[in-house]
Formats: C-alpha cells, sequence, structure tokens
C-alpha cells in the first residue's frame, strides 16, 4: 500500500476491475478500499445524495428539472444555517454542464466562490464523495436486486455489502449487538469492541462508544418494559394466543405478512385489540407468533375446538384449544383464556422475556394509549417523587375527575369513561 500512498481513489473502477485496477487481485483491491474506508471513518462529515430515476418518458429537461428542484429545496432547507457562514466554497471537477448551471443558479449570494476544474486528486473529500455516491447507487440497485456480477462478486454477497460497507457505525453495533445477545455481557461487550476497532482511532474511542451505545439499549428495554405494562393494564385481553409457522402453507415472509394483515383487519373492523411478539423456538428456530388478543364476544372466527398432542416440552399429553381458522390459514394455533390478572401477569411475563433475550419488538395494535388524564386533588397526594419532584404519588383509591365533573374512584370502570393519551 506504501506505492499508493498518492493514489486516488476511483470506486466505481475499483470494483469493476476497471483502468488503474484491471491487473489487480481482487484482495488488493479490497485493500485498498478498507483502507481507504478506515481514514473516511475518522473524517468528520455529513453528505445528502439527491437521486432522479431515468424513466424512458424523460428527457434531459426533465431530468435536470427533477435534480434542480431537490437541490434547492434542501439548500433553502439550510437557508438559516448557511447565513451564518462569511463564505462559502463549492468545490466541483466541472464533470457534467448541466450541475454546473443548476448550482451557478441556486448559489447566487456573494460570499459564494466557485472552485471549477478541481482535480479529484487534490483532494481527498472528493474521494469520498465519489465512494459515497457509488455505494448509494449500489444500494439502490440492492433494494431491487439488480446488482452486477462485478458487484457481487467484489463484496461476495449484497448482505456483506451492507454490513461491512454500507451501515453506519449505529447500525453496525446495533446488528453486532444483535448476532452476540447470546453472551454474557461481559463477553458481547469485548466481541463488539473488537468488531468496531477498526472504525476508531483509539482504543478508548471504541470503548466509551460501545458502553454509550450499550447504556442506550439498556435505557431503552426500560422505556419498552414500562411502555408495555402501561398499555396492556389499560385494556381488557380475553385470549393468550400462539400461532406457529407451517412452511406447507407458507414462506415465513408470507406468514409474517398474513397473519399481521389478518389482525389489523379485525381489529378495524371488529374491535380487536392486540399486543405480540414473533419468536423462535431454541431448538428448531421454527416462527411463532405470541401475543395477546382482545376478542369482542361474537367476533371469534371459526371455532374453538380442543386437541390432544404430546407436548415434547413437558413430555406429556396435552390438551389445547385450537383456532378452526388460523389453523386453515396460517398453521398451527394455540388460544388460552386469560380468567383472572394472574393470568394476564405471566402472558405478560413471556411477551417481556422476549422483548429481553431476543431482543423483539412489541407490536400493538393501534390506538392502544398508555395513560388515562384525570384531575387530582390536593388530599389524594401522598407526595411528590422523581426528579425535582415532579410526579405526584397517589392513593390507590384517589378520586377521578374530567374538567370538574367527579367520575368517581379510580377503577377500570371509571377509567373507561376517562380521556385517554400516548
Amino acid at each position: 500500500m506504501k506505492s499508493y500512498s498518492e493514489h486516488c481513489l476511483h470506486t466505481g473502477p475499483l470494483i469493476r476491475k476497471e483502468e488503474v485496477y484491471e491487473l489487480m487481485t481482487i484482495d488488493e483491491r479490497k485493500s485498498i478500499l478498507n483502507c481507504f474506508m478506515n481514514f473516511a471513518s475518522k473524517v468528520e462529515f455529513k453528505y445528502i445524495t439527491f437521486v432522479v430515476e431515468k424513466r424512458e418518458d424523460f428527457n434531459q429537461f426533465k431530468i435536470i428539472s427533477l435534480l434542480s428542484k431537490q437541490i434547492r429545496e434542501f439548500i433553502d432547507s439550510k437557508s438559516e444555517l448557511l447565513s451564518e457562514y462569511d463564505k462559502i466554497i463549492i468545490y466541483y471537477d466541472n464533470g457534467q454542464t448541466q450541475l454546473t448551471q443548476i448550482m451557478a443558479s441556486i448559489f447566487t449570494e456573494n460570499n459564494v466562490e466557485f472552485r471549477r476544474n478541481v482535480s479529484p486528486a487534490q483532494y481527498r473529500l472528493f474521494q469520498i464523495a465519489d465512494m459515497i455516491t457509488t455505494f448509494e447507487l449500489i444500494n439502490l440497485k440492492r433494494g431491487r436486486g439488480s446488482n452486477s456480477k462485478s458487484e457481487i462478486q467484489f463484496f461476495g454477497s449484497m448482505h456483506a455489502f451492507n454490513k461491512n460497507y454500507y451501515m453506519t457505525k449505529k447500525e453496525l453495533f446495533n446488528e453486532l449487538y444483535q448476532e452476540y445477545l447470546h453472551l454474557k455481557k461481559g463477553e458481547r461487550r469485548e466481541k463488539i469492541i473488537a468488531a468496531l476497532r477498526p472504525f476508531f482511532k483509539t482504543e478508548t474511542t471504541v470503548k466509551n462508544y460501545v458502553d454509550g451505545n450499550i447504556e442506550r439499549k439498556r435505557r431503552n428495554l426500560i422505556c419498552r418494559r414500562i411502555r408495555l405494562t402501561r398499555k396492556v393494564n389499560l385494556q381488557t385481553f380475553t385470549h393468550f394466543v400462539t400461532f406457529t409457522y407451517n412452511g406447507q402453507l407458507h414462506t415465513e415472509e408470507s406468514f409474517k405478512k398474513g397473519l399481521k394483515k389478518t389482525l389489523a383487519n379485525f381489529a378495524s373492523r371488529k374491535g380487536w385489540k392486540y399486543v405480540d411478539v414473533w419468536e423462535r423456538s431454541p431448538e428448531k428456530q421454527s416462527l411463532h407468533f405470541h401475543g395477546l388478543l382482545y376478542i369482542p364476544e361474537g367476533t371469534m372466527p371459526g371455532l374453538l375446538v380442543e386437541k390432544s398432542d404430546y407436548s415434547f416440552k413437558s413430555r406429556r399429553r396435552q390438551i389445547t384449544v385450537q383456532n378452526t381458522y388460523f389453523n386453515e390459514r396460517f398453521g398451527r394455533s394455540d388460544f388460552e383464556k386469560i380468567e383472572d390478572n394472574t393470568m394476564l401477569g405471566r402472558s405478560v411475563a413471556y411477551l417481556m422475556k422476549y422483548l429481553e433475550k431476543t431482543g423483539e419488538k412489541i407490536v400493538y395494535s393501534k390506538g392502544l394509549p398508555q395513560y388515562f388524564i384525570s384531575d387530582v386533588m390536593d388530599d389524594d397526594v401522598v407526595t411528590t417523587v422523581g426528579l425535582e419532584d415532579k410526579k405526584l404519588l397517589l392513593f390507590d383509591d384517589f378520586a377521578c375527575w374530567d374538567e370538574g365533573e367527579y367520575m368517581g374512584k379510580v377503577s377500570q370502570e371509571v377509567i373507561k369513561q376517562l380521556r385517554k393519551s400516548n
């Protein structure tokens, strides 16, 4: 690499094995790109890309018009920030005459200086911009499955491109955190630090970054636990359900999409409510859906039937209640009626387990509030709590008021009558 210390990187030809890279091996080309990415990761910069789709009905004028509109709108949105600078310098290599005209028409102020005919070899930031636009184009094609053979060959796979080249540090941290979630905390931390080390100047900076993001994950988990508990406690749920993926009926993608759409339709049309999480069994890695459902009387589709089968988990035969509608469309379904708060608490704990162990997100039906709104009388306040005493600790039987109207002592029935909020 010493002989390339003055090398001007041109990312597209490097990937395609063209120009000065024609006789290089893939390892040599990757080494050049990785070194440059390591440099770019240590440079502070921000960027935005503008995309115009070329269609058959588009002429050159249409493309320039759309591109000009995007750039102008972005510059206008940053006008306040740009006004703070005494001088703005625009570096351009005059590669496209149309783009030169667009920039000249947008930047008309006296404090703007154009430096045209700039050679990319003179500025590393120019080469970073070339790399970024190349990566953005590759990523657009990745979303459509239209990447070239040379791109797939260079990166190994488009998943590898996304993980090793396109992701932001935060996105990479999140993926690594998920990948090592099964490890003990200390071992997980060391694995993530080792994987992120090439993107940071010093050992201290990478450790600080990882520790800060681990703390972010911890705070987010606490917030998600609280949100789940609040939403569940303000609803009534009738069933705890499990739907199991059946490969003869669906792909995993169609299973997820179809079940989510069905539940959303029942929620909007029949008043169902749901709180759910996706999970894979540790042994077979088969996909499951666990959730709490509120099913209003008379809206249950199909029939609930008892079935006897063998449970490999408890190693004995068991009686389960399944639904014919969901069995026919999605595979096995298990319905367990929620009889009391103890059963509800166990169900919430079950959902919480997957929230913590697998990092899965909880999915809620629309309109499930976290809070009810009530005025509070001074006599019902035990004390103030929290930061700067902004929260109130109330007696268990506090009175609920809605804009001066007494609604009654706090209870499920009274809460139903109060306004709600998220």
